[in-house]
């Protein structure tokens, strides 16, 4: 399955869930998209900015020490936007991948969350590379 048509899975099988894109953190791109309406490519990029804050900057060094972990890099992060919630997810295989998801308050985060771990998985290829 390509990684547009993962994306659009992911989306509308979770009620609420308004936005899935695949991202490289460290290129600082949004690679690919799914929106219940067109976002324009600066909501892309901003939402994106917040991820890599997140996972890879001030922000993951404060949800470190937060949770006192310092030197571990968080996985996945939840905070409120200002087009609704968004959970950012990275698999530590590939870390310089995630997936950006952005939804209301009335989505299930949990199932989300696991859905698009899995998805990012699926998408990352982890676990292929030894024949799984």
């Amino acid at each position: 399955m390509k990684v547009a048509s993962r994306l659009d899975a992911l989306r509308e099988a979770h009620p609420g869930s308004a936005a899935v894109a695949f991202a490289d953190l460290s290129a600082r791109l949004v690679l690919c998209s799914s929106a219940q309406d067109r976002t324009p490519r600066e909501r892309l990029d901003a939402l994106l900015c917040r991820a890599s804050e997140m996972l890879d900057g001030s922000g993951s060094a404060w949800l470190a020490g937060a949770l006192d972990d310092a030197g571990t890099a968080p996985q996945e992060a939840i905070v409120a936007g200002p087009d609704g919630i968004e959970l950012y997810i990275r698999t530590p295989a590939r870390p310089d991948e995630a997936l950006l998801c952005v939804c209301d308050a009335e989505a299930d985060l949990a199932a989300l969350g696991r859905a698009a771990r899995a998805g990012l998985d699926e998408i990352a290829g982890v676990g292929q590379e030894a024949g799984a």
